[in-house]
């Protein structure tokens, strides 16, 4: 079994910098320490029958999702918003439970990734939370425009969802929590993009900064932004 890496996780302050668009609170959560539902470490080794039946290194959507919506409720109730419920807050597993579904017998789902999941999701919990809250939750692909579409939503005081391509070519999920002309700074759950995902010592991912020349490896063709704010 992985030892769990140490690793502050949940609620902290970005440093600020003069001159740069960022969130003065956010959230973040470390896919490297997420357990499958059985119990078994997501890490485990490909080949491994634990990797074979939950899959390795993917819960990248578990935990930026549970960053984003916790920080949205918390930025609500900053703004003057009194939620309707007492229970604020969602964990991992919460979120992972309710995105996959609770039968692990049909693990891994192929829908895993599906935007409008995420979506209904967050989206569902806010409306239970904020009874009456106009909002809108919605995603579109990273085109050129993307900068401002995360540039408007961290004025709006709310971490940003945004898919990216790894340097192996798989698909990444992260949170933005920052921006300005030189690139942005982000949450990343699988750690420094710069240092190497698969290093398992590679774990502090809160407040990371990703500059241009970095973002054109990111953002490829079909890469996806996610962001909310009030009606």
């Amino acid at each position: 079994m992985i030892d769990k890496p140490v690793i502050q996780e949940g609620k902290f302050k970005p440093v600020q910098q003069d001159g740069k668009l960022k969130l003065k609170e956010a959230y973040f959560y470390l896919q490297k320490n997420n357990r499958n539902p059985d119990g078994s470490d997501n890490m485990s080794k490909a080949g491994t029958e634990s990797a074979k039946k939950y899959g390795r290194f993917n819960q990248c959507f578990v935990s930026t999702t549970t960053a984003c919506q916790n920080q949205i409720v918390d930025a609500l109730i900053k703004k003057g918003f009194k939620p309707s419920n007492p229970n604020l807050y969602i964990d991992e597993m919460a979120t992972l439970l309710t995105l996959l579904g609770s039968n692990k017998d049909l693990w891994p789902k192929p829908d895993r990734f599906l935007w409008e999941n995420h979506r209904k999701f967050v989206e569902t919990n806010i409306k239970a939370l904020f009874s009456g809250l106009g909002f809108e939750l919605a995603f579109q692909l990273a085109g050129s425009n993307y900068r401002k579409v995360i540039r408007k939503s961290i004025e709006n005081g709310f971490q940003a969802w945004l898919s990216i391509k790894t340097p192996s070519g798989s698909g990444h999920l992260i949170s933005v929590i920052g921006e300005s002309d030189e690139g942005i700074d982000v949450c990343d759950p699988a750690g420094d993009y710069h240092k190497g995902y698969g290093d398992l010592a590679n774990v502090d991912g809160r407040d990371i900064f990703y500059d241009n020349e970095t973002l054109k490896k990111m953002i490829v063709q079909d890469r996806i932004v996610m962001t909310f704010k009030i009606k």
